[in-house]
């Protein structure tokens, strides 16, 4: 299961160790200082860090949703914190409108009653729409009503901050990607990869056990 997401994220990474590769004879011996337009490549595989971090948790989401999808269950039959995402639409409506408030309340109430197969929008991320950090993660684990621990290692939380602060400074134009790279060295490059196929392995694992175990029963 999720084997395709196994193989897309396998990619994105083997890419960046790839590109640490190529960069690495590239590097001069201290004390020689290493060109900017090397350092801005080292500053760009924050952007690729987060890249296939991203890959990772938005295909095994979309992946999960199809396969609840393919069992046809009705609404009944999966937990209740699930049903944010097959009422998407309904609670998108009663946000949204101005008046009759109450008869979209009715309308939810009335085909939760009412029963009907499960029909989850596969590219709905339940979170608040920003970069995938820890209060994110958060909540699609509350979504899915999942009990594992949400990061490997506790200490990836900070990491996965930095990598976030790093990609975003890059681009939104705070910091110039050689300002970034002038900041790590090639061996902290490594390291980070090395904890975000860690990472990657460990979220689709989670997602992976989640669905032979059908977690997402009632």
């Amino acid at each position: 299961m999720l084997t395709a997401v196994k193989a897309e994220s396998a990619e994105r990474l083997t890419e960046i160790r790839q590109c640490l590769d190529f960069i690495s004879p590239l590097i001069p011996v201290a004390p020689t200082p290493t060109p900017r337009h090397l350092n801005s490549l080292k500053g760009e595989m924050f952007v690729q860090l987060y890249g296939a971090i991203e890959c990772t948790v938005t295909l095994t989401l979309k992946s999960s949703i199809d396969y609840i999808n393919s069992l046809n269950l009705n609404v009944n039959d999966i937990k209740h914190s699930i049903l944010g995402l097959v009422l998407n639409s309904e609670f998108d409506a009663l946000i949204s409108v101005a008046s009759k408030k109450w008869d979209k309340r009715y309308d939810i109430t009335d085909k939760i009653k009412l029963n009907p197969i499960c029909s989850i929008n596969n590219t709905l991320i339940p979170t608040d729409g920003k970069n995938f950090g820890r209060s994110q993660l958060q909540s699609v684990w509350k979504t899915f009503s999942i009990t594992e621990p949400i990061f490997h290692d506790v200490a990836f939380t900070g990491r996965l901050s930095e990598i976030i602060d790093y990609r975003n400074k890059i681009a939104h134009g705070v910091y110039a990607a050689s300002n970034i790279g002038n900041r790590v060295t090639l061996m902290d490059l490594y390291n980070r990869q090395t904890e975000v196929s860690r990472f990657c392995s460990y979220f689709i694992s989670v997602f992976e056990d989640y669905l032979n175990r059908s977690q997402f029963r009632a």
